[in-house]
């Protein structure tokens, strides 16, 4: 859901867009067909940063750009204070069939959405 909403922000907006991975799953990088490193990377318009950290992650956040998307796969508490520091906030829980979309707003707007499977 993440790359589709940088895609989408960079696609509709053309606007500097980046998708950071901020989890341990390090499946971003697969997406890098020039380069086999962990280092981050462009792909149609939007600018992948794999493998980061909570450390590394304000090193690139100084950066300019419109819109970051911050993947942070599963909530931890090392990663709790930075999500909650986001201006938009989507959380993604499944229950069975049941695919829950929670979005959350600075001004604490909830927006619910349900999908069936």
């Amino acid at each position: 859901m993440c790359i589709a909403l940088a895609n989408y922000l960079h696609s509709r907006f053309f606007a500097r867009t980046r998708y950071l991975e901020v989890n341990p799953t390090h499946e971003i990088a697969l997406l890098n067909i020039r380069s086999k490193s962990d280092s981050d990377f462009r792909m149609q318009g939007v600018h992948y940063y794999p493998n980061l950290t909570i450390r590394t992650l304000n090193d690139v956040l100084s950066k300019p750009c419109t819109y970051s998307v911050l993947d942070f796969g599963v909530l931890t508490p090392g990663t709790y204070r930075e999500f909650l520091a986001c201006d938009l906030r989507i959380v993604m829980h499944r229950f069975g069939s049941l695919i829950l979309w929670i979005v959350l707003s600075n001004n604490y707007q909830i927006l619910i959405l349900k999908k069936q499977r």
